[in-house]
């Protein structure tokens, strides 16, 4: 089972982070080994000490958990999203931001849990939560 999970070094070590958007951009070379498409969703999760921002695109193949996307504010992290649904085929049309296509609400840092979900089925998208 394939799994990918934004890390870096620090200190000498490597160690899970919140991610970056560029870093999150790269990786995306690697969502062939995931299989086919499953769902992908947005969720908060309580790291050490803090609450981190995280997409998860799951495949019956496996999974990568990217900490660079984010969505409910304009930035780089909401940029990112948005390449990440165009290359699983979720259409983002011209003059539309992320938010419209899974009506994403702006994330709350202390609450945790999932914000969105995008299943896929035998003819692609099938739902949007």
């Amino acid at each position: 089972m394939y799994r990918y999970v934004e890390c870096e070094k620090f200190e000498g070590k490597t160690c899970r982070t919140g991610g970056s958007t560029e870093r999150s951009i790269a990786a995306l070379k690697h969502l062939p080994k995931v299989g086919k498409l499953e769902y992908v969703r947005g969720y908060i999760y309580k790291g050490r000490g803090t609450t981190h921002a995280a997409v998860l695109v799951r495949g019956d193949l496996g999974s990568m958990r990217f900490g660079g996307f984010s969505w409910g504010y304009y930035g780089t992290g909401c940029r990112g999203l948005q390449s990440l649904l165009n290359k699983l085929g979720v259409s983002v049309g011209e003059g539309e931001d992320v938010e419209s296509i899974a009506d994403l609400a702006p994330w709350a840092c202390d609450t945790v849990g999932e914000y969105w979900r995008i299943t896929f089925g035998e003819k692609g998208l099938v739902q949007v939560a």
